[in-house]
């Protein structure tokens, strides 16, 4: 019996004593057992407090978990449900009240297509084997369950039966660990096919190649350098270190030099390593000569490329045959850059045109013509804006194409996606090369972009105007903030407000308004023509512009080329206190990781844009203010 209980039961036997006593005329008695009475209806006034005090205190522990939690008794009827699990299931939360059975729950989040995994099955067949799951807890067989949600959201869900037989499930929310694992499995895919490409290509190279690790361990090697130490080949395994293989060669007798005094050249060989700018020239056991080549990268790896030089040797003619090595090796060059499945060019330290492969061709069929040794890479690039191969430049030609010119010229190392007729999307990737040039590979990543377009389109964009959501905007604003911090570019955003949009919205009405919205949100993309520009619909009535790459001076000229084109839209707003057609007010906020003394976080970053706005609004409306850098 609980406590509770005992006491109602103390109080009741209390009142009976204390109504006999008065009714046999025993006063004292019968006050004696009231004055009981009261203390114990005091005492079960004070238990209900406490207990009513603890159910608050739980229900407020659970409403703050991070979390689902939701609770069932024996019969499968809910107790009780916190606030994570009622915002996720908001549209059927006025029927999440104790005594719902757990399978109308299933029924009502079905109906209302919260469960998307359920949609197009036959009548009730989700529902059953959910309830198969569900069942299972008892014994203790149901694994957690991952789930993709309603909001696009995953959720992984346990569910535990309770010794006096209620369950209590959990939802968490892993969407991050689910995103996380299929980009890790995306770039494991594309490391690995990186990998095998590389293979291919030493394969294809008609000289023996060589890689070791920063332990001068053998990492990779091609059929050809096998062939040319055929007494070693069954020692070349990858792990092998270099200096083990060249023992073994000391040992069979293939190393002439190192007879003698074998430990004196074996250091002496080894402490060269990588080091000479010249090739070491050395005779093979077949009696055929081979040039060496040995480069240390920066990381203290090894790359040797072994190539015959027979006849250069016996024949004495250094001059000749360097030339026709020469030749050779540009010609083992272009036929593995023609053996590439991607493009490859090559320009000089003056930017003109040194080599590229055939499938650089056909990627760029249109500017092909163009594409002849010497020819400037600018031209190149021109030829085919003329006639419309790059989609985007449509909007500004000349100003794409000097922005295309500028990041070719000064590669930064991240990839550039580029967008071609037809939605077709390629990946730029380009160095610098020693000589002061630039080379580059251009991969087709058409089926990746699309892909990644649909899924982004569901989360990044607004659906109202077309242009990017909240979420998008706080994402490209950590990232290029984090770059401008990294390369020390400067970093522009544009704050717009409409212009008294609740007086518009009385006037014409929400679906007009809707439309004015979307045409707004159109004029200001239009004027953002660089690719990496972001217009996104910050909330209401109010739109940010993110420009990477952009000093004040061009965010104050793209924040006027916007006001303009408002005026030339001529939007009319009859009930507008500033003009008689719709107006924008601009705030325009920089950031400059060279010019200001400190940095600043993201927040005090669109703070400052924000204060700009007011302050054109403060000042009339229908103008661009620019907010001064934080000292």
């Amino acid at each position: 019996m609980s406590r509770s209980t005992m006491l109602g039961v103390a109080l009741a036997l209390c009142l009976a004593s204390a109504a006999l006593a008065l009714l046999l005329d025993w006063p004292y008695a019968g006050w004696l057992a009231l004055g009981i009475a009261a203390l114990l209806l005091l005492a079960q006034h004070r238990e209900r407090r406490a207990a009513n005090a603890a159910r608050r205190r739980l229900s407020q522990v659970l409403d703050a978990l991070p979390a689902g939690v939701v609770l069932y008794d024996a019969d499968d009827r809910l107790v009780l449900a916190n606030a994570d699990f009622r915002r996720l299931y908001g549209p059927i939360a006025g029927r999440l009240v104790p005594g719902l059975h757990f399978k109308e729950l299933l029924r009502h989040a079905v109906r209302a297509g919260l469960v998307p995994e359920a949609q197009g099955l036959p009548g009730e067949a989700w529902i059953d084997a959910r309830l198969a799951l569900h069942r299972s807890a008892a014994v203790g067989a149901a694994p957690p369950m991952l789930r993709r949600m309603a909001d696009g959201h995953w959720r992984r869900i346990a569910e535990q039966r309770l010794p006096d037989g209620g369950l209590i499930a959990f939802s968490f929310d892993v969407t991050d660990m689910v995103e996380s694992e299929r980009a890790l499995q995306e770039a494991r895919g594309l490391a690995e096919s990186s990998r095998q490409q590389l293979v291919d290509a030493i394969e294809a190279l008609p000289a023996g190649v060589e890689i070791y690790d920063t332990q001068d361990r053998l990492v990779v090697f091609n059929q050809h350098l096998a062939r040319m130490y055929p007494h070693i080949a069954e020692h070349m395994s990858i792990g092998h270190s270099f200096e083990s293989l060249l023992r073994r060669s000391i040992d069979l007798g293939l190393v002439p030099a190192a007879q003698g005094d074998v430990e004196t050249w074996l250091a002496d060989r080894l402490a060269q390593r990588g080091r000479s700018g010249a090739p070491l020239l050395q005779q093979l056991a077949n009696g055929a000569w081979i040039h060496v080549y040995e480069t240390r990268q920066a990381s203290g790896a090894v790359v040797g490329v072994r190539l015959e030089v027979t006849e250069l040797v016996r024949q004495r003619q250094a001059l000749a045959d360097a030339q026709a090595h020469a030749e050779q090796a540009r010609a083992a060059l272009e036929d593995a850059i023609e053996a590439l499945p991607e493009g490859f060019a090559m320009f000089d330290a003056d930017d003109r045109l040194v080599l590229c492969n055939r499938r650089y061709r056909e990627i760029y069929a249109d500017s092909a013509p163009a594409m002849t040794p010497g020819a400037r890479f600018e031209d190149i690039v021109r030829h085919g804006v003329e006639r419309g191969q790059y989609p985007q430049a449509a909007a500004d030609p000349e100003a794409w194409l000097a922005d295309r010119v500028r990041r070719h010229l000064n590669p930064s190392g991240e990839p550039i996606l580029q967008e071609l007729p037809g939605n077709r999307w390629l990946r730029i990737d380009e160095r610098k090369t020693r000589s002061g040039g630039v080379a580059g590979v251009r991969s087709d990543v058409t089926e990746m972009v699309q892909a990644r377009q649909q899924l982004e389109a569901l989360s990044t964009t607004d659906p109202l105007t077309g242009v990017g959501n909240r979420r998008l905007f706080d994402q490209r604003l950590a990232h290029e903030m984090g770059r401008a911090q990294r390369q020390g570019q400067p970093l522009a955003l544009l704050m717009v407000d409409i212009d008294h949009f609740k007086r518009y919205n009385d006037r014409y009405g929400h679906p007009a308004g809707d439309a004015a919205l979307q045409r707004v949100a159109t004029l200001l993309r239009q004027q953002a023509r660089r690719p990496d520009e972001l217009v996104a619909r910050y909330g209401g009535e109010e739109f940010a512009l993110l420009l990477p790459h952009s000093d004040e001076a061009e965010a104050l000229n793209l924040a006027e080329r916007c006001l303009a084109a408002l005026t030339a839209a001529a939007i009319e707003h009859a009930d507008s206190a500033t003009a008689g057609y719709v107006t924008l007010s601009i705030g325009v906020a920089v950031y400059d990781v060279q010019a200001q003394l400190r940095r600043e976080d993201s927040a005090a970053f669109v703070a400052r844009a924000d204060a700009a706005l007011y302050a054109a609004k403060q000042r009339g409306r229908a103008r661009v203010v620019a907010s001064a850098a934080p000292s």
